[in-house]
């Protein structure tokens, strides 16, 4: 269980170091259709990360090719919690 926090942990350090290039504040609401970003309707892309079927050096990698993707470059990165390695014993949470 250990290890699997510390697994976390470095992929939060790991989006943050990539990420932090890209932060920048929005003004950010939605209507009844859509989410408005600094006052226009945005259609957000997004793309799965499966962090542990990944090494951890290969982190910033992956999250760098997700959001620099050519034409659908990621706007969100979404990733699993894989409930295996949160009930480690069948139907103990």
């Amino acid at each position: 269980m250990r290890s699997h926090i510390a697994l976390l942990r470095l992929l939060a350090a790991a989006l943050i170091a990539v990420g932090g290039e890209y932060f920048k504040l929005y003004n950010v609401s939605y209507d009844h259709r859509a989410i408005i970003i600094d006052g226009h309707p945005r259609m957000l892309i997004s793309r799965g990360i499966h962090y542990p079927r990944a090494t951890p050096q290969m982190w910033p990698d992956l999250i760098s090719k997700s959001k620099e993707g050519g034409a659908e470059s990621a706007d969100v990165i979404q990733t699993y919690i894989f409930w295996s390695v949160h009930e480690l014993v069948k139907e103990m949470v």
